[in-house]
């Protein structure tokens, strides 16, 4: 807004009287004390006033403003009472006070954000790398002494498991030695069995026993239409109450569509007066009804010498059919019978008929001859 001052000189120049309307728009009669321009216009240092801005008149002393002014009344120094009237000029604030205008943050690439940050990219870089290879050296430490470590309880659990077998082997072989009652190959007679080279009386019933091929052999055929049951036994050994008993056998010959064919184990064996009487633990090697028997043999008897079986069981795939070798085994215990083939138990049954006797081998004979050749005969106390 622009407003127009009228300043009209007085006649004595020492008349300081202001004649101001009392209109806000009136014409100001001012003093010979004119304005206070300042020699620049601009605030300096000696802190003059700065000259309004307008256009000022020296014909007709009017001055029309273009910019806002105050009125001030100055006192007159030495001179109480008096004043001079002057306008200053209303300073506008300087755009400088003001904030800058803040520029809204755009969106930054990764290679702006990554060269912007670059020097803390690298650091934190060197110091991972640092951390990396420190975290390497304690692992390939540690790894090489746990290796190491493992490796050690490795080879001493090794050495203990091996020492530990090598005990038990050790106790058991002793154990064995001392349970062991009999040990026979029955490659050759070093037990004084029975055989028939100079036993006229069993040879003309059929009867034949020899060692030959590293075994011992017994075989029976049927003379004058009569088969008898050929044995051997080891009457001088008597067995404990408790006790294990196993053979090797093999048949050469035999009729396997015979019900009648049959070998196996003795024991128990005793004589009253002097009639046999034994367990027996056989295999009747029929194709068409193949099994295990346990029965008993008493030759006191005039019809049935041989029992009904007091226990029986089917061949299965344990058992090597035809002319195959087969280890057959009986262990006695408190007169309970178990039986074994080739390593695979087949069953158990108690009977209490008889106690210790001697051992034996026996083969049943056949029209055309049944021949059975044992190994490996083996008895210890249980």
């Amino acid at each position: 807004m622009n407003r127009q001052a009228d300043l009209k000189p007085s006649g004595n120049p020492n008349d300081t009287t202001d004649n101001l309307p009392s209109s806000s728009n009136a014409t100001r009669n001012l003093g010979n004390t004119g304005i206070l321009p300042g020699p620049t216009g601009t605030p300096g240092k000696t802190g003059t006033l700065m000259h309004p801005a307008g256009e000022y008149s020296g014909d007709t002393g009017m001055l029309k403003l273009n910019q806002a002014v105050k009125v001030v009344r100055i006192p007159v120094a030495g001179k109480p009472g008096e004043y001079k009237t002057g306008i200053l000029p209303m300073l506008a604030q300087s755009d400088t006070s003001a904030l800058p205008p803040t520029t809204p943050p755009q969106n930054q690439t990764w290679q702006q954000k990554v060269k912007q940050h670059s020097k803390f990219i690298a650091l934190a870089t060197f110091i991972v790398l640092i951390i990396f290879s420190s975290g390497i050296y304690l692992l390939t430490r540690t790894t090489g002494h746990t290796t190491a470590s493992v490796n050690a309880v490795k080879s001493s659990i090794k050495q203990v498991s091996l020492n530990a077998t090598a005990t038990a082997n050790v106790q058991a072989t002793a154990t064995f030695e001392q349970s062991l009652l009999i040990n026979d190959s029955l490659s050759s007679n070093t037990r004084e069995w029975l055989t028939t080279q100079n036993r006229d009386d069993l040879t003309k019933k059929g009867i034949k026993i020899f060692f030959q091929d590293n075994a011992y052999h017994i075989s029976s055929t049927a003379t004058g239409g009569i088969a008898y049951f050929a044995d051997a036994l080891l009457v001088n050994e008597i067995t404990p109450a408790n006790f294990t008993f196993s053979v090797d056998a093999q048949q050469i010959k035999g009729d396997e569509n015979s019900q009648y064919n049959f070998y196996g184990l003795l024991f128990s064996y005793i004589e009253i007066n002097r009639q046999p009487i034994s367990y027996a633990f056989r295999v009747i090697n029929n194709k068409a009804d193949r099994r295990y028997e346990f029965c008993t043999f008493d030759n006191r008897r005039q019809e049935h010498k041989w029992s009904d079986p007091i226990w029986k069981k089917a061949t299965g795939k344990e058992f090597h059919n035809g002319k195959g070798k087969n280890n057959l085994k009986v262990q006695v215990k408190d007169h309970t019978f178990t039986f074994y083939v080739n390593g695979q138990k087949l069953g158990s049954i108690r009977d209490t008929k008889y106690g210790p006797g001697s051992i034996g081998l026996g083969v049943n004979g056949l029209p055309a001859g049944s021949e059975v050749a044992f190994t490996n005969l083996l008895l210890t106390k249980n």
